[in-house]
């Protein structure tokens, strides 16, 4: 019999019979009967009563919720559109160009998306024309990009070739010479066949 089955037997049956006479009677009970005869009741809703270790149940740390599993991130299969990013959104480069009469002219490339170098445009070099307050660096040229003028890259090519010739109409010693030159935009001059540009270079 546990000891405190046996404690709780022997003080009950120190005291009068009148008090616990089925105890005293059968000269031994459960402890459930002793509980009983004493008056002595669970308290609780029945979630936290006594096990048999004398431990509350309640007092029992529950067990760590699983912790979620992260999803992985899916992978981008769809390969990236070949197009050229938004002018001045990367820098430009310039591939080595070809001469047209005394003036250079080069392609001018921008960066796509997928890292290859896309066709955007013409440069056309004069180097006829200074201003008195230009630095060293500066040079008389002219840009046309396709995507901002709305022309196919032939157009382009044909009306930076007419922006040089309508150059030859400035002196070279002009003071703002190469200011002039920029004034003159290549789409307000009269688009020209390549034959008839041909005719209009300056004899080397």
């Amino acid at each position: 019999m546990p000891s405190h089955t046996k404690l709780c037997v022997e003080m009950c049956a120190m005291w009068p019979q009148w008090v616990f006479p089925r105890v005293i009677d059968h000269g031994a009970a459960s402890v459930s009967e002793l509980r009983r005869a004493l008056g002595i009741h669970d308290v609780g809703d029945g979630s936290s009563g006594s096990d048999s270790d004398g431990q509350s149940s309640g007092e029992a740390d529950a067990a760590p919720a699983p912790k979620a599993k992260a999803k992985p991130r899916s992978k981008r299969t769809a390969a990236a559109k070949k197009t050229p990013a938004p002018p001045g959104s990367v820098p430009l480069r310039q591939v080595r160009g070809t001469k047209w009469g005394p003036w250079p002219i080069a392609a001018i490339r921008r960066e796509a998306t997928d890292g290859t170098l896309c066709h955007v445009g013409w440069r056309g070099t004069c180097r006829c024309h200074h201003n008195s307050w230009d630095k060293a660096s500066d040079v008389c040229r002219k840009e046309l990009f396709f995507q901002e003028s709305g022309m196919c890259p032939q157009e382009a090519l044909r009306r930076i070739k007419g922006w040089l010739v309508a150059g030859q109409s400035i002196a070279e010693d002009d003071l703002s010479g190469r200011m002039d030159h920029g004034l003159i935009h290549p789409t307000e001059l009269p688009l020209l066949t390549d034959a008839q540009l041909d005719e209009q270079l300056p004899d080397m």
